[in-house]
């Protein structure tokens, strides 16, 4: 790391000292960040950075660099990316779990996945750092579609696994914005408690402050009260009073230790009560602090509408709102059951509808900050003119804290370098968990980086320009 004249730091930076002025007039120190809006201007200059493959990678070994390359390599074939979860079964059942293991690890999961040991975190959390990147660590704990739930046992363990995932993220420095974990309600409570009270909110999902009021109180357990304002059986009443203890563990946990946790988007048939329950964790927990976040996916024509009101119901009840806006990873899922079931596609015809919705929607949150609400939002996505858009705006605005973008470790790595270098706070998700566990979820993201095809072929040009300067570098 060398010292620049303006006293800008550059993390594993080593050009020599006049392209390092250069560079230092369009970002600001990564170690001396306090919060200045010293951000790029241009676009077109942040365009730029987002190809600078020496200091986007400059936490990445060279084996890193290689592994990342072969492994979007694979990603591009459409055959693999659709059939990732097949493939890897059936390898899985062929070569039986340790063999399958001992392959798999060094290679896809390594290129995604932070690890499952702590110091395995730490140590991608560390590296991370050294580019200006701030971990959102996130165990992959989640329930099946068909919601059958775990046992008790097995809920014991999850609590385990997310209490040393709190440890962790409160151990963590992170400079630029608040600690932070991600987790899946289903991997703390059955997932059929979710999808009673999806059933109950309806069709049209619409979440009222009544509603929420109501499964507050219900929250009590000094003085718990049945759920009137949603049509619950007795049975699912008191599956929900079930679920209750280990929600106010979390909220209890992750309040004492300053973490903040970002409560992921799960099946369509889950989701309304998932957005229910983190309404109603946000109205009890986030009053001096935004401890529970929801997750917002754009893909889905009602998302829009949804931000909107829960903001205002939130203000309304005088907590603090947050959000974590996504494009989505559930799309080929959500349409084979919309054409199943015989009702209308609950996606956005296009790609490009989707990035209009996730635009507007980033927009309405940008304002809103602006203003002085106490909102806070994390816009996660890969998409480079999405990003663009959003920093432009950011920028003109004047905002000076609140708003934190993010990508996927080992997904645009250059938009997450660059936008570090520009002076933005930004996370890259890092699960964690066994490769059981974890597949799941790759197989979604390996769907997902197939449809960002532009990108991650730009990605893997860069990685191959960085491996190819490092090879020879005095060519």
């Amino acid at each position: 790391m060398h010292r620049l004249a303006d006293g800008c730091r550059v993390i594993g930076f080593s050009r020599n000292l006049l392209h390092c002025r250069h560079i230092s007039q369009q970002c600001m120190s990564l170690s001396t960040y306090k919060g200045i809006n010293q951000r790029i201007t241009s676009v077109e200059n942040l365009r730029t950075s987002f190809s600078d493959g020496q200091t986007a990678f400059a936490g990445k070994s060279y084996t890193d660099l290689l592994r990342s390359y072969l492994v979007l390599r694979l990603c591009s074939f459409n055959i693999f990316a659709e059939n990732s979860y097949k493939i890897f079964t059936v390898l899985r059942g062929i070569l039986g779990k340790q063999l399958f293991s001992i392959l798999f690890k060094p290679t896809v999961y390594r290129n995604f996945i932070a690890g499952q040991k702590k110091t395995e975190i730490l140590t991608t959390a560390s590296s991370l750092s050294r580019s200006g990147l701030m971990p959102l660590i996130s165990p992959m704990l989640e329930d099946s579609p068909d919601g059958a739930g775990f046992n008790e046992q097995t809920y014991q363990r999850n609590k385990e696994v997310i209490r040393e995932s709190i440890e962790i993220c409160s151990s963590v420095e992170y400079k630029r914005g608040p600690n932070c974990l991600a987790i899946k309600l289903s991997a703390l409570i059955p997932a059929q408690t979710l999808a009673d009270l999806t059933k109950a909110i309806g069709f049209s999902e619409r979440i009222t402050e009544a509603q929420v009021l109501d499964l507050s109180k219900a929250f009590d357990t000094v003085h718990p009260r049945s759920i009137t304002s949603l049509e619950l059986t007795t049975e699912e009443q008191a599956r929900l009073r079930k679920s209750i203890p280990n929600l106010l563990w979390l909220g209890e946990e992750c309040t004492k230790k300053r973490v903040n946790v970002y409560i992921d988007a799960e099946f369509t048939q889950f989701q309304p009560g998932v957005r229910l329950v983190t309404l109603t964790l946000v109205n009890l927990f986030n009053r001096n602090q935004n401890t529970f976040w929801n997750t917002y996916q754009c893909y889905l024509k009602k998302t829009e509408q949804q931000v909107e009101e829960d903001t205002k119901l939130i203000d309304s009840l005088g907590a603090r709102w947050g959000g974590k806006i996504v494009r989505g990873a559930y799309i080929q899922y959500e349409r084979k059951k919309a054409q199943d079931l015989g009702v209308q596609d609950p996606v956005h015809e296009t790609f490009d509808d989707t990035s209009a919705a996730y635009n507007r929607t980033a927009a309405y949150l940008l304002r809103g900050v602006e203003q002085g609400k106490q909102w806070r939002c994390i816009l996660a996505t890969h998409n480079e003119e999405s990003v663009l858009e959003a920093c432009k705006l950011y920028t003109n605005l004047g905002i000076q804290d609140g708003v934190y973008l993010g990508q996927i470790a080992g997904m645009g790595d250059g938009i997450s370098g660059g936008l570090a270098r520009a002076g933005f706070s930004v996370y890259k998700l890092v699960p964690t968990g066994s490769v059981d566990e974890v597949l799941p979820w790759l197989s979604r993201r390996m769907e997902e980086n197939k449809g960002m095809m532009e990108r991650s072929q730009k990605d893997r040009i860069m990685i191959f320009n960085e491996i190819r300067r490092r090879t020879f570098p005095f060519f």
